[in-house]
């Protein structure tokens, strides 16, 4: 039984080279904005070339401000989640006057066409855990807060705009008018949702609340859905997904990139986003048993029988395979433990604030 057991751990050691993630964003960035500071991330970043690195928006109508979305210095947590507990936040607001239209945009790969109907068959799918204190928008024309909704992460295209000036799979969310302790969610591929014109699918979520979002675009169905809260395991839920505007009969011309944007948020919106993932399967973007695997091993952080060496002092997380987190501890060096025989996943905070991953196995 041990040798298969072993046999099967090799083999999903043999995945992890074929493995489909495209971008681990935890935004653990020294600066206090997406965009401020060059190589911490690059604000000046050319569009064309860097991959891994936000950059404001090329867009007229989103480069009304140099204002950036804010960086929180707290993680957020999901139970299961691969990113849980690890990097920062980016808080999601009002940057200055209401109508506000700034995005800013990661590019997860050089080819804008690499991925489009006419070159890919496959899917591209997106996770995060996102909490909600206030998603109220701004209205111009009143001059105060409203339930209007606002897209707040979408799918950045190439095409004719090649730097990100064209959004699909945009991610609305709506204050509810009618509990305040609601949020509405739902998805369209690139269709505008208004309270005269909402989308015909509608989920709901809960204010102050954690949650996992993981978005499907499949490029042979031309769709986008969402899911809030699936299940963290290799198979793909099959219910649960919800589609804001099936007929929407808009083309994807290039999918090579993220935006997250502040678009005509209230004054007091709060929108906090974390633990980004892109990649090209459903167990790899939401970090199930196939998806950990991704995750590079880091030389100075080894097992030694039942012994944890880190070489440094800081904070230590381990979790199991299936992404429980089964100890959390301070080392001086090196930590002793109790853990069963077997692999984990180890995430490693030094004193200085550099976060470090690897895959250990205890005997």
């Amino acid at each position: 039984m041990k040798k298969l057991f072993l046999l099967l751990i090799v083999a999903m050691f043999t995945y992890s080279a074929q493995a489909q993630l495209l971008l681990n964003e935890t935004f653990n960035y020294n600066s206090s904005k997406l965009c401020n500071v060059a190589g911490d991330p690059n604000a000046n970043a050319d569009p064309y070339n860097v991959v891994g690195t936000w950059y404001n928006t090329g867009k007229a109508s989103d480069s009304n401000t140099s204002s950036s979305l804010m960086i929180e210095a707290e993680p957020q947590f999901y139970e299961g989640y691969i990113n849980s507990a690890a990097g920062k936040t980016v808080k999601i607001t009002n940057l200055g006057v209401g109508t506000n239209n700034r995005a800013e945009v990661c590019r997860f790969t050089t080819d804008a066409l690499k991925y489009k109907p006419a070159n890919y068959t496959g899917s591209l799918y997106y996770a995060f855990m996102m909490l909600v204190n206030d998603a109220h928008s701004w209205d111009a024309t009143a001059g105060a807060d409203a339930n209007e909704w606002r897209d707040v992460f979408c799918v950045a295209e190439g095409g004719s705009e090649l730097p990100g000036n064209s959004y699909r799979g945009r991610f609305f969310l709506q204050h509810d008018p009618s509990d305040a302790t609601k949020i509405n969610y739902s998805i369209g591929k690139n269709t505008s949702f208004s309270t005269s014109s909402p989308p015909d699918v509608i989920g709901t979520i809960n204010v102050g609340q954690t949650y996992l979002v993981v978005i499907k675009q499949d490029f042979t169905a031309s769709s986008v859905q969402v899911i809030t809260n699936p299940a963290i395991s290799s198979a793909e839920p099959t219910t649960g997904w919800i589609n804001g505007k099936p007929g929407d009969t808009n083309t994807f011309s290039g999918t090579y990139a993220v935006a997250l944007r502040s678009r005509s948020l209230g004054n007091a919106a709060d929108i906090r986003i974390s633990g980004l993932r892109v990649a090209k399967s459903y167990a790899d973007v939401v970090g199930a048993p196939t998806g950990v695997k991704n995750i590079v091993a880091n030389s100075n952080i080894k097992a030694i029988n039942k012994t944890i060496v880190t070489n440094e002092v800081g904070n230590i997380k381990v979790f199991s395979f299936a992404g429980k987190e089964v100890l959390s501890a301070k080392s001086e060096g090196t930590i002793e433990t109790s853990l069963n025989s077997g692999l984990y996943l180890v995430r490693f905070v030094s004193e200085n604030g550099q976060v470090s991953s690897a895959k250990i196995e205890i005997k």
